[in-house]
């Protein structure tokens, strides 16, 4: 994330992930200046996509150019990302053991959701979880986009609960559960 970058944006797009994926033994990390550097693969080319779709009017995934390491530091810097789980994981989550996690840092993923004062959260593959510990309410129904939605209330953020970004899925089905639900509600 470019604090210059997110800030400026109409639409302040925050996306909720499990945990990062690290390699057991391997030193600590800033995820800000990893998504910086925009140089890793399919998760970080799902959430560019989603972003580059929702910040440009909502485009036909034909129209969508190939996320290249240019591409992704060029969409990537406009977001945040927050983990559930703060101490990394593997490339698959022990479900149990994040919910723990999240559950007891509650609190915590509340403020750091109130400092980034989102318009847009995307959970991405936390959908179920992010909603009942972070926003005090259930995903409420699914859009024809296959997104799950946690209807906004009160000024509350758009919040939409997705497949993960590096789902063993189409890349246009993917794209499409954000950037359609995001065109079905209306966003403007």
């Amino acid at each position: 994330m470019d604090n210059g970058s997110y800030w400026q944006e109409r639409r302040r797009i925050v996306y909720v992930l499990k945990e990062v994926n690290v390699t057991e033994g391997e030193g600590a990390w800033d995820l800000a200046s990893f998504l910086l550097e925009a140089k890793r693969g399919p998760t970080w080319n799902m959430i560019t996509y989603w972003t580059f779709g929702l910040l440009t009017g909502f485009p036909k995934w034909a129209d969508v150019p190939q996320a290249d390491e240019e591409f992704r530091r060029r969409w990537l810097r406009r977001i945040a990302v927050v983990n559930l789980n703060k101490s990394g994981g593997g490339a698959s989550s022990n479900q149990r053991a994040l919910r723990e996690i999240a559950a007891r840092d509650a609190d915590l993923l509340r403020e750091q959701l109130l400092l980034l004062d989102p318009t847009v959260v995307i959970c991405g593959g936390t959908g179920e979880l992010a909603a009942q510990l972070l926003f005090d309410r259930p995903m409420t129904r699914r859009l024809e986009s296959g997104a799950l939605l946690v209807n906004p209330k009160d000024g509350r953020p758009l919040v939409l609960g997705v497949a993960h970004p590096h789902a063993r899925r189409r890349g246009e089905k993917m794209y499409a559960s954000v950037v359609d639900a995001a065109r079905e509600l209306g966003l403007t």
